[in-house]
């Protein structure tokens, strides 16, 4: 706060600082539970908004929601739904996500705890505005609100997988309320479990973040009076001091107007030979840089070419002889069992083959690049199909769908391994037909799996492996699985 008086004292300060410091100082003592100052720093920037209409940018978004959350403490919820509603008219037109994010998570909490999914609908909205600018903070937050409205509906499913969101969001800052109360979630969620080992240690980490959060809330206060108390002592000082200063003051100024006038044109003289040496000095080294700068851009442009094209012949070269060694390790072996463990290790390593050589057959390609399913999971259906000396008819309804290399490895691997167990387990009178549907729904893939078998067989127990990898790529990909039958319902995430 000290800071902040000394910059509003500033009279060189300009509008859009000064707008800003007062909202950051309303939010300060929002926080500090000092409502009546509060309002008043808003009634100030609110004020210079209205006389200065060219600052209406995201600042006054920002004033309505901190409106809105005032009148919200205040109770009055009919002048705090009004303000919000503006802010997110305001924000959503002009696409100020920022403020967007915030109104929508205030519009949640003066949403009726009786209405779970008009709340949850806010709190959703507020997540996709953090997320377009990254604001692990406020993704954090919206993900341990929204647990806990899965937690209330007692889905303790969903639950669990928004608080690992909230983990994973706060590492970076674990001294936050949404991190402390996301302990205290888990705990409840694991005694629900009947789980009370992990229950009593998210417990007793809630206490210790709770603990951490109150002392620091605590120093703030205590500073922040100090801070007052050494501003108003300054301030007392700078009176005493400020009129004998204004005589030498005086003095100084007719000495110092004497000595200007008398160096003036001299010194603009000067100055002028100055500034049209430097000039051409500027221009030349500018010149001589850029040349130099080109030069080395093309230089380390064309190395990097050239280590990525040899990084990835050696990854093919590398993949190839994998699939090799196990080839002659397969003929090698006499056990039938052993020959078809060594047919489906060749299988999964050629469905991660697959997608590099799908990556290396763009130019250019970047880690990052963007890969169609569609044509990469009808490589992986087609190059299991060719071994099977069964009629196979394979029914691909998949969307042209690009997703990263993060995504396009362990969804290749999990195709893989259900088109595998058909083909292994599914027992048909007649050809085996298999049918795969992916599309997609916001940020997710809906993927529908299917055989025409009359019976499939897979361990229940979790040992088999085939479905342990299946389990795990669905939870690398942040999904769900469903099976009913032979029918699988998977919900995965299309972005990391």
């Amino acid at each position: 706060m000290t800071i902040s008086n000394d910059l509003l004292e500033d009279p060189n300060l300009n509008i859009d600082l000064k707008i800003i410091v007062h909202l950051r100082r309303a939010l300060v003592y929002e926080i500090f539970e000092d409502f009546n100052r509060s309002k008043t720093e808003l009634d100030l920037a609110n004020i210079l908004i209205q006389e200065h209409p060219e600052q209406k940018d995201e600042k006054y978004g920002e004033l309505l929601y901190r409106y809105a959350s005032l009148y919200r403490v205040y109770d009055n919820f009919t002048l705090a739904n009004e303000y919000i509603d503006k802010s997110i008219a305001f924000s959503t037109k002009n696409k100020y996500n920022d403020v967007a994010a915030v109104a929508y998570m205030v519009k949640g909490f003066l949403i009726s705890n009786n209405d779970i999914s008009e709340k949850k609908n806010y709190f959703n909205l507020a997540l996709y505005n953090y997320k377009t600018h990254s604001d692990s903070i406020g993704i954090s937050s919206m993900y341990y609100n929204l647990a806990d409205l899965y937690y209330t509906e007692n889905n303790l499913n969903k639950a669990f997988i928004y608080t690992d969101s909230v983990m994973h969001y706060s590492k970076n800052f674990e001294y936050s309320f949404a991190f402390a109360q996301t302990h205290h979630l888990k705990s409840e969620l694991y005694k629900k479990q009947n789980k009370l080992d992990s229950s009593l240690f998210f417990l007793e980490e809630y206490y210790h973040l709770k603990e951490a959060l109150s002392y620091d809330r605590q120093l703030l206060k205590v500073k922040d009076i100090e801070s007052n108390f050494l501003l108003e002592k300054e301030q007392i000082k700078r009176d005493n001091v400020f009129y004998e200063n204004e005589k030498i003051k005086s003095f100084n100024a007719q000495l110092k107007s004497f000595i200007y006038s008398l160096i003036a044109a001299l010194a603009l003289f000067i100055t002028a030979l100055i500034l049209i040496a430097r000039k051409n000095k500027i221009i030349r080294e500018t010149r001589h840089n850029i040349t130099f700068i080109n030069k080395e851009l093309q230089k380390n442009v064309a190395e990097k070419e050239f280590l990525l094209k040899e990084l990835n012949h050696r990854v093919k070269n590398n993949l190839s002889l994998i699939i090799s060694l196990v080839n002659f390790q397969a003929l090698e072996t006499k056990d039938a069992y052993s020959k078809l463990q060594f047919e489906t290790l060749r299988q999964r390593i050629e469905a991660i083959a697959i997608v590099h050589e799908d990556m290396m057959g763009k130019s250019n390609s970047k880690l990052d690049d963007k890969h169609n399913i569609n044509e990469y999971i009808n490589k992986i259906g087609d190059s299991l199909i060719k071994l099977d000396t069964r009629t196979v008819v394979f029914h691909p309804q998949i969307l042209n769908i690009e997703v990263s290399i993060d995504i396009a490895v362990p969804l290749g691997i999990l195709i893989n391994e259900l088109i595998s167990n058909s083909i292994k387990h599914a027992v048909v009178t007649d050809k085996l037909e298999i049918f795969i549907e992916i599309s997609e729904e916001n940020e997710y893939l809906n993927i529908n799996y299917s055989d025409n078998g009359s019976s499939f067989y897979l361990k229940e127990s979790g040992h088999g492996l085939g479905l342990f990898i299946i389990e795990s790529m669905v939870k690398q990909l942040k999904g769900n699985l469903k099976r009913n039958g032979f029918y699988y319902i998977i919900k995965v995430l299309k972005n990391k």
